[in-house]
């Protein structure tokens, strides 16, 4: 059944609104709707006090309304594969024709999750040539909103050579290896949003109501007062100076210059729970194998409280689901960023790293040497949605993930060098083009002072750096920065590669 939390919330979004009347259901209960194999939850709204029937597959389940005229209720839905049609019975009825049964799940983030496959490496070739008759997609509109829409909107599609083009290249990536892979039937839910942040993403509830999140809600009321008191003056000199040169153009018949855009339309955008009401809410309770997570770079910024958004969202959504739902995060890969030396992007990636390791059903996934100096959106695309699939793949019966991308375990100081090692390692640790050594290590002594540093493998999980110019290491990096240069190279026998690092001396 659903959490109590979630049930609680269910009456927030009627406060709005007039009692019920009639069945009515989100959006996602719709036509070719993927269901998760064993059971799956269902949920609306009808006259308070009405049964509700739920029939599948010659199972049933029942509910009675509330006295706000909610619902909800657990179906059996068996075993992977087609479904028949999906009855919900009430005051009125309502069928879900051409069901699926088999795994479902949910594509989150940003602009990188959406990102459509027509501008991958490759997307134009996998769409035309596709051939996946049991996936299917559910896109989540995009939706700003300070309160629940309870319907949403959407509908599910097939994935066909016209449809392709405009799906989530990550998700589609993932979905043809991991059906393919698996044979299973599935569904991808895609709620994302370009531009997007972390908080955004938070219930109103734990974002306002955690105590971990005080110092990042302390941090954004810095901001947004400065963008109030610096920004915006400069924005409406640069506007009136626009209005004079557009009204001199619209004069001389030419095309007017570019409009400028206010700062605080950035500010909107990254509001605390915007999105979680105008696009999550609506599909949170749907039942999921598991959560594909790629967002961060519009938190850059504040990358130094991006651990603590991140543990706090993953939080947020297992109690309002009632579940510890599996998470798999995207490190974010390189990017410049406007200073390859700068760190805003590497701050976020041991964010996501550490939130990652705070308990075994959320895995990370490094993305290192897949990203683009100029663009933040790279067009490589594929090796990430594998890779998401490699990770989904090894899933246990009890929701424990895999860990895939070597970590490091400890660092060891002996005389002129640093003994690091890793873990899970397949194979060995090693450069990933052949006849190369191993690079994007640096070490600095106590002066703080930088070089880099040589690499070399010891033992299959272990390697040493060091460097002539550095007699007693004491810090050590592994690709820290925005674009690392050179490129950190080292993987293991499967091509998994590490998590970016830093370390001091003290540290464990």
């Amino acid at each position: 059944m659903l959490s109590p939390r979630f049930q609680i919330t269910l009456l927030g979004l009627l406060a709005s609104s007039a009692l019920c009347l009639g069945l009515s259901m989100p959006s996602i209960f719709s036509d070719r709707l993927v269901l998760e194999s064993g059971q799956a939850e269902l949920w609306g709204w009808d006259d308070p006090g009405a049964t509700v029937t739920a029939s599948f597959r010659g199972k049933t389940a029942q509910a009675t309304c509330d006295d706000e005229g909610r619902w909800s209720l657990s179906l059996p839905t068996d075993e992977p594969g087609p479904g028949g049609d999906l009855i919900v019975e009430g005051t009125s009825r309502q069928v879900c024709r051409d069901a699926l049964v088999g795994e479902v799940w949910l594509a989150a983030g940003q602009s990188n999750m959406v990102m459509g496959l027509r501008r991958s490496i490759g997307g134009d070739e996998a769409a035309r040539t596709t051939d996946l008759p049991n996936v299917r997609f559910f896109n989540v509109p995009f939706n700003q909103a300070d309160e629940t829409d309870k319907i949403g909107a959407g509908r599910w599609e097939d994935v066909t050579p016209d449809t392709a083009p405009g799906l989530s290249a990550v998700a589609y990536y993932f979905a043809r290896s991991y059906a393919g892979s698996t044979g299973t039937p599935l569904g991808i839910i895609r709620c994302a949003r370009g531009g997007s942040s972390a908080q955004s993403w938070i219930s109103p509830q734990t974002y306002t109501g955690d105590p971990a999140l005080a110092d990042f809600r302390a941090a954004w009321e810095r901001h947004t007062e400065k963008v109030k008191t610096q920004a915006m003056p400069r924005y409406e000199l640069q506007y009136a100076n626009w209005q004079k040169k557009a009204e001199a153009a619209k004069a001389a018949g030419k095309n007017p210059p570019r409009e400028p855009t206010s700062p605080m339309n950035s500010l909107d955008l990254h509001r605390a729970s915007v999105f979680w009401h105008g696009m999550l809410e609506p599909i949170l309770p749907y039942t999921v194998k598991g959560v594909l997570w790629y967002q961060g770079e519009s938190n850059a910024q504040f990358g130094e409280h991006y651990e603590t958004l991140l543990t706090a969202l993953i939080a947020d959504w297992r109690q309002y689901k009632g579940t510890p739902t599996p998470f798999i995060v995207v490190q974010l890969p390189d990017f410049g960023g406007g200073n390859f030396n700068g760190d805003v992007y590497a701050q976020v990636r041991e964010g996501q790293a550490a939130a990652a390791r705070k308990d075994d059903k959320t895995a990370l996934l490094v993305t290192m040497g897949w990203g683009d100096p100029k663009d933040i959106h790279p067009i490589c695309k594929q090796p990430v949605g594998e890779g998401l699939a490699g990770i989904a793949l090894g899933l246990q019966s009890d929701g424990i993930l895999p860990e895939k991308c070597p970590a490091v375990t400890s660092i060891e100081t002996e005389p002129g060098k640093l003994v690091v090692h890793f873990s899970p390692v397949s194979g060995q640790l090693q450069s990933n083009t052949d006849g190369e050594t191993i690079q994007g290590f640096k070490v600095a002594g106590a002066n703080g002072v930088y070089y880099p540093a040589q690499a070399k493998v010891t033992a299959p999980d272990t390697i040493e750096l060091s460097s002539a110019d550095v007699t007693e290491p004491t810090y050590a990096t592994y690709g820290w920065a925005n674009y690392p240069e050179p490129m950190p190279n080292m993987v293991d026998a499967d091509g998994w590669r590490p998590s970016p690092f830093r370390w001091q001396k003290g540290m464990p």
